[in-house]
């Protein structure tokens, strides 16, 4: 069964299952890349981008149950040609920068689910940070991050921090439909 196929509550249950997992991948990030301090401040994820480009690669792909619950067949955006440890090393990443987000703004901002009104779109039932109008998909950002990376074309880690910095300051004023 495919995520956007869940239920709202599987889909729930789902992605809190999920982001529990946040520690076990910031202790990843910590043995992989001891030198950054994971301090959720913009330098740590700047520095954690930085040092992610050279391990991005394409790769074998691997049986569902070898990659992360997010990884679908059906959803396809350039991310399942990445290596089964690219798509884990995305996976942790997604993990960290939306933790990041909600300790930017924790009183509006939490994990949840991203819903959509057309079932059909490719992250509707997948975690993303929810609070305002727009969720935001830290696993669909640092998946194209991946992309770019592995196609010899990253992006500039500063630019992508300075993006994220700008949904927060922008995206804030907006508060959630009802």
């Amino acid at each position: 069964m495919y995520l956007n196929e869940l239920s709202h509550a599987q889909a729930e249950a789902l992605a809190l299952d999920w982001v529990s997992s946040a520690p076990r991948a910031v202790r990843r990030l910590s043995q992989q890349f001891p030198s950054t301090v994971l301090d959720y401040s913009d330098a740590s994820l700047r520095s954690l981008l930085q040092d992610s480009i050279d391990l991005f690669a394409f790769g074998p792909s691997a049986g569902p149950r070898q990659l992360p619950v997010w990884c679908e067949e059906k959803h396809y955006s350039g991310y399942l040609e990445l290596g089964p440890e690219s798509l884990w090393l995305v996976d942790s990443l997604a993990l960290y920068l939306g933790d990041l987000l909600v300790s930017r703004d924790s009183a509006v901002l939490h994990w949840g689910v991203y819903c959509r009104d057309r079932p059909a779109h490719p992250w509707h039932h997948h975690p993303a940070v929810i609070g305002y109008r727009w969720p935001y998909s830290t696993f669909e950002d640092m998946a194209m991050f991946a992309v770019k990376a592995a196609s010899g074309e990253p992006e500039d880690p500063q630019q992508v921090v300075s993006a994220i910095n700008f949904y927060l300051s922008v995206f804030r004023t907006f508060p959630q439909a009802s």
